[in-house]
Order: structure tokens, then C-alpha cells, then sequence
């Protein structure tokens, strides 16, 4: 989660300012410049400036297949369904 704190209410608190933290290698998360890119677009604090859903699915990390590094297993996870499901909403 991009939202860390040393309570629920600090987390709850950062989550309602959108004070969001992408420094996720730190955490030991290898998370792509590409996947950080499109959530900080979709967590934009302004919903103004918030990627649509359209523009979301066009973004390169989409497009490129939308892979990640699973936390637990560190195997690659590939997104291909929920691209799909999102396609279908």
C-alpha cells in the first residue's frame, strides 16, 4: 500500500489527505518506473488531473503487458485478466 503509518488512524488520516508515498523499493517491492508512473496518474489528489479509465488503459504499462514481481512468491504476475475485466467495465 502506498499509504504507511505506525497506526490505523495515521494511515486512515494519509489516506484521506492523499499523502502517498511511492518509494516502494524501500519496502523490498520492485515496482516499475512504468506501474509507478500510472498510480500516482490514478491517485491523483485532484480529481481533475486523476487518469481516466480510458487513458489508464492506454497507458505503456497496460500495453506492455502490465507485469509485477508477486511480494510473497517473487514470481512475475501478469495483469492480461484483470486488462480484460477492466476492458469489460
Amino acid at each position: 500500500s502506498p499509504f504507511h503509518g505506525k497506526s490505523y488512524n495515521e494511515i486512515l488520516w494519509k489516506n484521506k489527505t492523499c499523502d502517498i508515498k511511492f518509494n516502494f523499493n524501500d519496502y523490498g517491492h520492485k515496482i516499475s518506473e512504468s506501474a509507478t508512473d500510472l498510480m500516482k496518474k490514478m491517485l491523483a489528489k485532484d480529481p481533475k488531473q486523476r487518469i481516466s479509465a480510458r487513458e489508464a488503459l492506454q497507458h505503456d504499462w497496460i500495453v506492455g503487458g502490465g507485469s509485477f514481481l508477486s511480494p510473497r512468491s517473487h514470481a512475475p504476475v501478469y495483469l492480461s485478466s484483470a486488462q480484460e475485466n477492466m476492458k469489460k467495465f
